[in-house]
């Protein structure tokens, strides 16, 4: 029986000479890297992705740079709408149209951003809309809590009236 070709690995070839674990990362990876890998003790870099020392780490650090800075704004746009979706549990369409209805403008303090980020409810889970960044961290700093909320606005409103004289 053939076994996978990936040094000190003795696991069942499956593919092009690597058994499922290495093929798996070597599809995730997108393709045979151009530069020569680098040795890690007995294993190829490559195949030991699941390494976290720092060479490692480094490493691949580098490997995910270099992918990234190949790939045009549509691919970003696709793997950051991807992301959202495996986060979220909403579709990419859903998104969409979340976008389109408030065209492309946080629901909040309605300013037009190129990224929105998707609010959502920690307790149930529950997507509720589109937000800047700054307001869906306005949100979270005061805990979701419309008390504290109201107690924002009231301490606001107390200190607009006061005039700073210099």
């Amino acid at each position: 029986m053939r076994t996978c070709d990936v040094d000190g690995c003795n696991q069942p070839h499956l593919a092009r000479g690597m058994c499922q674990s290495h093929y798996s990362k070597f599809r995730y990876r997108g393709g045979v890297p151009a530069r020569s890998p680098r040795k890690h003790g007995t294993q190829n870099m490559y195949a030991n992705l699941g390494c976290r020392c720092d060479e490692c780490c480094a490493f691949m650090r580098e490997m995910r740079r270099e992918k990234r800075a190949q790939m045009t704004a549509k691919e970003k746009r696709y793997q950051r709408l991807k992301a959202i979706s495996r986060a979220y549990g909403i579709s990419i369409t859903e998104y969409e149209q979340m976008w389109q209805r408030q065209q492309g403008r946080c629901a909040i303090c309605e300013q037009a951003k190129d990224k929105l980020g998707v609010d959502h409810c920690h307790t149930t889970g529950r997507v509720r809309a589109l937000l800047c960044v700054s307001c869906n961290a306005a949100l979270g700093l005061l805990q979701e809590d419309p008390a504290l909320f109201d107690r924002a606005v009231a301490y606001l409103k107390a200190h607009a009236a006061l005039k700073v004289v210099a």
